[in-house]
This record gives C-alpha cells, sequence and structure tokens, in this order.
C-alpha cells in the first residue's frame, strides 16, 4: 500500500500537521521565534522544550494573511516533516496543503515551484482551508454549506456549493466575504488594554495570546455582561519560565506570583469579532457579514446555507462562540429561513484539516491532484487545474 498523504493546514498562527490516517494533527506556532535573553532561534513545536519564552520576537512566514516569507515557511515546512513526523523521503508522500481564500498566483507558484522541485513530493493538491472545512458536510444530496473561517489574521464567510467538477466544494462566485479580524486583533488588543491599565505586556504576545485562549469568552449579550464586572473580574498568574511554565488562572492560596487582574476585557475583547468598528476597523461584524454573503446567492441555496453554517479556525474555539452565532442569526435571518444549524466539530481549529485528511484518504483525492510527473511537464500551468 502506498504511504498515507501527508496534510498540512499551514494556518497563518498555527501550523497544523499530520499524516491523513492519523486521528489528529500536531500543531505549532508558524513562525521562527527567538528569545530576548537567548541568541537561538526557537522553531515551531520546540517552543514547548523551550527553557525561556519570555519577551519573545517572532519572524512570520505570513504577514496580513498571505505567505510573503517563503524562506522562514520553508524552515518550518522541513522541521514538520523531519521532527514533527518523522519522514525522511518526502517523495514517497502525497501532499495536502491550504491556502488563503484569493491566493495570488504568484505565491501560487512559488509555493509549487518548493513542494514539487525542492521537496519532490509525488502528488499536491491545495485549497483554501473553507473548501477542506466544508468537505465533510457537503454531499450531492445536501450540496450546499456556509463556513466561517475565523483564523489569525481573518475571518472569512464562505456560502459553498458541491460543483461535478471537483470533490471539493467552490464558494459562490459573488459570496465570499473578509472581515479583517482575527486573533491576531484581538490579542493585540488585549496587549494594549493591560498595558494601559496595569501592566505593560507589549514584549509578550505569546503570553498574552495563552491568557486569551484561557480566559476570553463571547457573551450570549455583552452590553449586559459589562453591567456585572464583579462576576468577570479574576487573576491570572503570568509565567516566569522557572518554576511556572505556563499562565493560569490564580487558585486560591496562591502566593508569591506575579499575577495581571482581568475583568470586562474577558468580554469586550472577543467582541470586536462582531463589532469591528471598536478597533477602528469600519465593517460588519460575523453575523451581519453571514447574512450578506448568503443574500449573494441563490435564493433557492440560501435556506440550504442557513441549515449548515460550519465554524473553523482558532478563534471559534471561544467558549459562547457557537451560541453567541446561533442566536444572533436567528434573529437577524430573513423570515423565510426556518432553520439555523450550527456545525462545530470536537474543535473547529482544526475543522479543515480534518476534511483534508477525509479527501487524502477518499478515492476521489488521485483526480484533485497533480502529480510531480504532470507539473515536469505542463510546468505551472499544470496546478491551474487545482483553482
Amino acid at each position: 500500500a502506498a504511504p498515507p498523504a501527508i496534510v498540512f493546514d499551514n494556518g497563518a498562527g498555527v501550523l497544523k500537521v499530520g499524516l491523513a490516517s492519523d486521528e489528529r494533527p500536531t500543531g505549532m506556532p508558524n513562525a521562527i521565534m527567538k528569545a530576548r535573553r537567548g541568541r537561538v532561534n526557537i522553531v515551531g513545536s520546540h517552543i514547548d522544550s523551550c527553557a525561556d519564552a519570555a519577551g519573545l520576537a517572532f519572524r512570520r512566514a505570513f504577514e496580513k494573511g498571505y505567505l510573503v516569507n517563503i524562506d522562514v515557511q520553508r524552515v518550518l515546512w522541513s522541521h514538520a516533516l523531519t521532527q514533527c513526523l518523522k519522514i525522511e523521503s518526502p517523495g514517497d508522500h502525497a501532499l495536502v496543503l491550504t491556502e488563503p481564500p484569493l491566493n495570488f498566483p504568484s505565491i501560487q507558484e512559488t509555493m509549487d515551484e518548493v513542494i514539487f522541485e525542492e521537496y519532490g513530493f509525488k502528488s499536491f493538491l491545495r485549497a483554501p482551508a473553507y473548501r477542506f472545512a466544508a468537505y465533510q458536510h457537503v454531499s450531492p444530496q445536501a450540496p450546499c454549506a456556509t463556513v466561517i473561517d475565523s483564523g489569525y489574521s481573518f475571518t472569512h464567510v464562505a456560502p459553498v456549493v458541491l460543483g461535478t467538477a471537483s470533490p471539493l466544494p467552490k464558494a459562490f462566485p459573488t459570496a465570499l466575504r473578509r472581515i479583517d479580524v482575527g486573533g491576531k486583533i484581538l490579542t493585540n488588543y488585549l496587549i494594549e488594554l493591560l498595558s494601559y491599565r496595569q501592566l505593560d505586556l507589549s514584549d509578550e504576545p505569546f503570553v498574552v495570546e495563552t491568557l486569551k485562549e484561557d480566559v476570553c469568552r463571547v457573551a450570549p449579550d455583552c452590553a449586559r455582561a459589562l453591567q456585572t464586572p464583579a462576576s468577570l473580574a479574576l487573576e491570572y498568574v503570568l509565567p516566569d519560565f522557572g518554576t511556572i511554565r505556563r499562565g493560569h488562572v490564580r487558585g486560591e492560596g496562591e502566593a508569591n506570583v506575579q499575577t495581571v487582574k482581568i475583568g470586562t476585557e474577558r468580554v469586550w475583547v472577543p467582541e470586536v469579532l462582531f463589532h469591528p468598528s471598536a478597533v477602528g476597523i469600519n465593517q460588519m461584524g460575523i453575523c451581519e457579514t453571514v447574512v450578506e454573503a448568503i443574500a449573494a446567492t441563490h435564493r433557492e441555496a440560501r435556506p440550504l446555507l442557513y441549515s449548515k453554517i460550519i465554524l473553523a479556525g482558532g478563534s471559534a474555539r471561544m467558549p459562547g462562540f457557537r451560541d453567541r452565532i446561533a442566536s444572533s442569526l436567528r434573529a437577524s435571518a430573513p423570515d423565510e429561513i426556518s432553520a439555523v444549524d450550527i456545525i462545530a466539530g470536537d474543535d473547529p481549529a482544526h475543522q479543515a484539516w480534518h476534511g483534508a485528511a477525509a479527501l487524502a484518504r477518499s478515492e476521489a483525492f488521485a483526480g484533485a491532484s497533480v502529480t510531480k510527473q504532470e507539473y515536469e511537464e505542463k510546468g505551472p500551468a499544470a496546478c491551474r487545474k487545482m483553482a
């Protein structure tokens, strides 16, 4: 039997890697990091064993949601292959790779070149993450779904439909929408609020990101939640990278630790996803964007698109996110819509990876992917069939 395909969900914040036969992927920062007090570069998953992660500086492969630094990405892909997956010869494997929606052709050509000419994978398929996220949830009998992919750089809303040309569903031509808010903006906003109110954390994005993941949640009604600030207040213990490796909520009787007090920020920061104007971004929030995106599709498809809304991306992990989307959409959907159903899966951050792995295991994969031989014969033009 052929070795299993390799699946890279190449997010701007987190790179999720695994074999198509794995139960779940391994996640690692998609960045090369350097500690303030260290001289050594920390690559990807090595952050877990790093003795001192204070004041990390990040060199990311992605800028503003697009892969612009291929040299950094190459280091991380090689690290993922050799260290995480223990693969010596990629040439025996196929690769499935996610890319940003509406990716630039020049970036795509560079990626294809690195995949085939440097790594020598035997075949390759790349597509936007939202298409993989929807793959396991559409069928010829129920061909439509809406994906909300809230990642590191952006949040995309994509009403999709399954066609005949590809096993992957495609976005309706005029309906794909992007909101310029993702996990990075939420983390930066939290740094700004905490630094202004009590402790300068501007050099600690890694620590604040962990804090955000631990204590922030989406309120069903933000205005009401802010009326009872005492119920939100807690103390968060900051890591000193000696005895405390990871931050956590302060327990009873914990003494001699450095803490930061956090209260209303816990619900106010995630609210930016629903009201980007709070940080000066003149765009609609997620729920209004979903309504607008679905309104841009065919009338017959709209009830189907509301009845299957798939959540993907790391920001969708936040407690309360799913319930808020459901209640807001039920309130704002047109009158003729009878059902609004949300699919969140076990972990929205791995939704696209699981879809990509399922496709890689299926019989349809061979027809959808481009082989090394096709690439050698036709060059970059061979990869256009993946569009």
